[in-house]
């Protein structure tokens, strides 16, 4: 996400779901691939808005 106020919007909304009992946390589907690559994510300049 590149916005942190979205962020925090879309994290307080999980976490009501959750309380709410309409948003569970289950056990991995499938684990990610080991052979594939990511790439790191390079901060802009100026840093957090």
């Amino acid at each position: 996400l590149s916005s942190l106020a979205k962020a925090r919007e879309i994290a307080d909304l999980l976490k009501a779901w959750i309380e709410e009992k309409q948003f569970f946390l289950t056990e991995a589907v499938a684990p990610l691939p080991r052979d594939s690559f990511v790439r790191p994510l390079v901060p802009r300049e100026g840093g957090i808005r």
